[in-house]
Protein backbone atom coordinates (compact mmCIF):
# COMPACT_ATOMS: atom_id res chain seq x y z
CA UNK A 1 0.00 0.00 0.00
CA UNK A 2 2.68 2.74 0.96
CA UNK A 3 4.45 2.01 -2.61
CA UNK A 4 1.54 4.26 -3.86
CA UNK A 5 1.46 7.83 -5.15
CA UNK A 6 -0.79 9.25 -2.61
CA UNK A 7 1.61 7.37 0.36
CA UNK A 8 4.73 8.75 -1.02
CA UNK A 9 3.22 12.83 -1.54
CA UNK A 10 3.86 12.54 -5.44
CA UNK A 11 0.55 14.05 -5.73
CA UNK A 12 -3.82 13.27 -4.63
CA UNK A 13 -3.88 10.46 -7.18
CA UNK A 14 -1.46 8.06 -8.86
CA UNK A 15 0.06 9.31 -11.60
CA UNK A 16 -0.23 5.58 -13.44
CA UNK A 17 -3.67 5.08 -14.91
CA UNK A 18 -3.87 1.51 -14.16
CA UNK A 19 -2.65 2.62 -10.14
CA UNK A 20 -5.33 5.30 -10.62
CA UNK A 21 -8.41 2.74 -11.16
CA UNK A 22 -7.53 1.57 -7.71
CA UNK A 23 -8.97 4.38 -5.99
CA UNK A 24 -12.62 4.02 -7.60
CA UNK A 25 -13.71 7.30 -5.77
CA UNK A 26 -17.32 7.44 -7.16
CA UNK A 27 -18.07 3.04 -7.38
CA UNK A 28 -15.95 3.10 -4.00
CA UNK A 29 -17.13 5.82 -2.20
CA UNK A 30 -19.94 8.14 -3.22
CA UNK A 31 -22.31 5.18 -4.25
CA UNK A 32 -21.60 3.63 -0.60
CA UNK A 33 -21.62 6.37 1.38
CA UNK A 34 -23.59 9.27 -0.78
CA UNK A 35 -26.00 10.44 2.33
CA UNK A 36 -22.66 10.32 4.56
CA UNK A 37 -20.76 12.23 2.58
CA UNK A 38 -23.01 14.96 1.86
CA UNK A 39 -23.89 15.41 5.75
CA UNK A 40 -20.05 15.92 5.65
CA UNK A 41 -19.93 18.36 3.32
CA UNK A 42 -23.11 19.65 4.97
CA UNK A 43 -21.07 20.16 8.21
CA UNK A 44 -18.36 22.00 6.32
CA UNK A 45 -20.88 24.77 5.44
CA UNK A 46 -22.08 25.04 9.03
CA UNK A 47 -18.61 25.50 10.07
CA UNK A 48 -17.77 27.95 7.72
CA UNK A 49 -20.28 29.90 8.58
CA UNK A 50 -19.59 30.01 12.45
CA UNK A 51 -16.04 30.29 12.49
CA UNK A 52 -15.56 32.80 8.93
CA UNK A 53 -19.01 33.66 8.20
CA UNK A 54 -18.01 36.53 5.58
CA UNK A 55 -15.46 34.16 3.93
CA UNK A 56 -15.30 31.35 1.07
CA UNK A 57 -15.70 28.17 1.91
CA UNK A 58 -12.24 26.85 2.99
CA UNK A 59 -10.52 24.80 5.76
CA UNK A 60 -8.95 26.73 8.19
CA UNK A 61 -6.15 23.96 9.49
CA UNK A 62 -5.13 26.44 12.24
CA UNK A 63 -8.47 27.11 13.81
CA UNK A 64 -8.68 23.04 15.53
CA UNK A 65 -6.14 20.15 15.17
CA UNK A 66 -7.35 17.97 17.80
CA UNK A 67 -9.19 15.79 15.78
CA UNK A 68 -8.78 12.19 17.95
CA UNK A 69 -10.51 14.35 21.06
CA UNK A 70 -12.97 16.01 19.04
CA UNK A 71 -14.08 12.82 17.13
CA UNK A 72 -14.68 11.43 20.08
CA UNK A 73 -16.69 14.02 21.62
CA UNK A 74 -18.50 13.56 18.51
CA UNK A 75 -18.99 9.94 18.83
CA UNK A 76 -20.77 10.14 22.69
CA UNK A 77 -23.02 12.92 21.40
CA UNK A 78 -23.76 10.77 18.08
CA UNK A 79 -25.55 7.82 19.76
CA UNK A 80 -28.71 10.22 19.02
CA UNK A 81 -27.65 13.10 17.28
CA UNK A 82 -26.65 12.75 13.33
CA UNK A 83 -24.98 15.62 13.06
CA UNK A 84 -22.89 15.22 15.85
CA UNK A 85 -22.13 11.70 13.62
CA UNK A 86 -21.57 14.08 10.61
CA UNK A 87 -19.01 15.89 12.69
CA UNK A 88 -16.68 13.02 14.21
CA UNK A 89 -16.90 11.98 10.31
CA UNK A 90 -15.57 14.74 9.19
CA UNK A 91 -13.09 14.76 11.71
CA UNK A 92 -12.07 11.93 10.96
CA UNK A 93 -11.47 13.23 7.69
CA UNK A 94 -9.55 16.15 8.71
CA UNK A 95 -7.00 13.49 10.57
CA UNK A 96 -6.48 11.44 8.12
CA UNK A 97 -5.99 14.09 5.39
CA UNK A 98 -3.29 16.05 8.41
CA UNK A 99 -1.37 12.71 8.57
CA UNK A 100 -1.33 11.41 4.15
CA UNK A 101 -0.08 15.95 4.46
CA UNK A 102 2.43 15.15 6.79
CA UNK A 103 3.68 11.78 5.18
CA UNK A 104 3.91 13.03 1.86
CA UNK A 105 5.44 15.93 3.04
CA UNK A 106 8.23 13.52 4.69
CA UNK A 107 8.48 11.36 1.61
CA UNK A 108 9.04 14.34 -0.71
CA UNK A 109 11.75 15.48 2.26
CA UNK A 110 13.51 11.73 2.40
CA UNK A 111 14.20 12.30 -1.35
CA UNK A 112 15.58 15.97 -1.35
CA UNK A 113 12.61 17.61 -3.12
Amino acid sequence: MCENDIWTGKGVLPEDAAARKTYPLYRGLFRYFPRALCAVAHVSYIGNRQHHPYEPLHWDKAKSTDEPDAILRHVIEGETDLQARAQAAWRALAWLERGLTAAAAAARTDKGE
